[in-house]
């Protein structure tokens, strides 16, 4: 199964040069808590995000002023990138030991075209692996003859 099913085109973006209070704004009304930050508005190629988290970050953790920073400044590379024909196998494969990265999608020219929930792309392997299974599954004609088992305080049962 693709990847494009799972797409979700609504993830707001701005580019690494927009001012963090337009930046801060934009996160409040975002239903994933974050922004995708994108090299240019041209481009449109997905670099990192912007969070509460990642501005406190800067603000607290590394002691910096926010006074005249950009997005590009204080966003978290830390995600994965996959391409909208990618398999969701791909995509589960990408997250590897950390199912919290948001994975961002790109298209053929790499522009940014969406964002896919990291649980719902592991839901999604696991049952699709589930299913293979089911289908290998073929039971063979001594497995349907079960074998006497005995049991202590019962005796003998078929």
């Amino acid at each position: 199964m693709f990847l494009s099913k799972l797409i979700m085109t609504d993830a707001p973006e701005c580019s690494e040069d927009t001012d963090l209070t337009r930046v801060y704004q934009m996160i409040q009304v975002s239903p994933y808590g974050f922004v995708v930050v994108v090299d240019s508005e041209v481009h449109r190629v997905p670099i990192g995000i912007v969070s509460e988290h990642s501005i406190c970050e800067h603000l607290l953790v590394r002691g910096r002023s926010l006074r005249g920073l950009g997005a590009g400044n204080v966003m978290d590379q830390r995600t994965k990138k996959v391409v909208s024909s990618a398999t969701i196998e791909e995509a589960a494969a990408l997250l590897g030991d950390d199912p919290t990265r948001v994975i961002l999608v790109m298209d053929e020219k790499r522009r940014f075209c969406g964002i896919v929930d990291p649980a719902a792309v592991l839901n999604a392997a696991r049952s699709r692996d589930v299913i293979e299974d089911l289908g290998t599954f073929r039971p063979s004609s001594q497995s349907r003859r079960l074998p006497g088992v005995e049991i202590p305080a019962f005796g003998w049962m078929h």
